[in-house]
């Protein structure tokens, strides 16, 4: 489990990373960020399991952060206060930890994020999903006009300035209604298609290359046309994965 700690005071950091290293030796820090501007700037660009996150920032909130950024790991979120805690729960909070944070409560987020691994399997997903009538076009817009888009002709989604993108197999990119991948895999599920990262779904035709970054994680091209993206599999999601890759 690849995971980052957002806190701005040292002692507060140094408390939660020791606590992990006792409890989950198996986990991976990847960084300790201070900041709502450097927590931005990390997050548009990197991808990971898990987020510990403090409400209050020298820079402003973490709400701040997730206003810029489509967060869709778990959070647990740590603050001196409980004022904040029902907007906390409005986003992908797993719990809300009061400081002074101590082992046991952060044993049981931890606990409590584990059991809930199942729901985000496929599998699971898709007996999640309402079982309506298998939708066979998408809408897609343009200046003027609306038009659709057969799924069976489309590589992939992907997020570009906040817009879903439907690539179509030859290349062309198309402007979609759709207002949230989770939204893009309710459609496409039955199709063959792949939540990769959080601003990529891909169908099995469109994956081009899948290579090992390290023991946890993997790097996969997509190509539509000559069009081609890369999208990194985080440890939580590269069993899933490869069972979808390889059935």
């Amino acid at each position: 489990m690849r995971y980052i700690i957002i806190e701005d005071e040292e002692i507060a950091r140094e408390n939660i990373q020791d606590i992990i290293i006792k409890i989950r030796p198996n986990y991976q820090l990847i960084s300790t960020l201070e900041s709502v501007e450097e927590s931005i700037k990390f997050l548009e660009i990197e991808d990971v399991d898990l987020i510990f996150m403090d409400i209050d920032l020298g820079d402003g909130n973490c709400f701040d952060i997730l206003e810029h950024v489509d967060v869709k790991v778990p959070i647990i979120f740590t603050t001196a206060y409980n004022d904040y805690a029902l907007e906390a729960f409005k986003v992908h909070s797993i719990d809300y930890l009061l400081k002074p944070i101590v082992e046991d409560d952060v044993m049981r987020a931890l606990e409590k994020l584990e059991s809930m691994t199942e729901i985000f399997n496929p599998s699971v997903y898709k007996e999640l999903v309402p079982k309506n009538r298998e939708v066979q076009r998408i809408l897609i817009c343009g200046n003027k006009t609306f038009s659709y888009l057969n799924i069976s002709d489309i590589a992939f989604f992907c997020v570009e300035d906040r817009y879903i993108m439907a690539y179509s197999k030859e290349g062309k990119n198309n402007v979609t209604e759709m207002k949230s991948m989770e939204e893009v895999m309710s459609i496409v599920y039955d199709h063959d298609f792949f939540q990769l990262s959080r601003s990529v779904v891909s169908s099995i035709q469109a994956i081009v290359h899948v290579k090992k970054i390290d023991n946890q994680r993997l790097q996969v091209t997509v190509c539509a046309g000559e069009i081609e993206k890369e999208a990194i599999i985080s440890s939580l999601r590269r069993t899933d994965f490869l069972n979808w890759l390889g059935r």
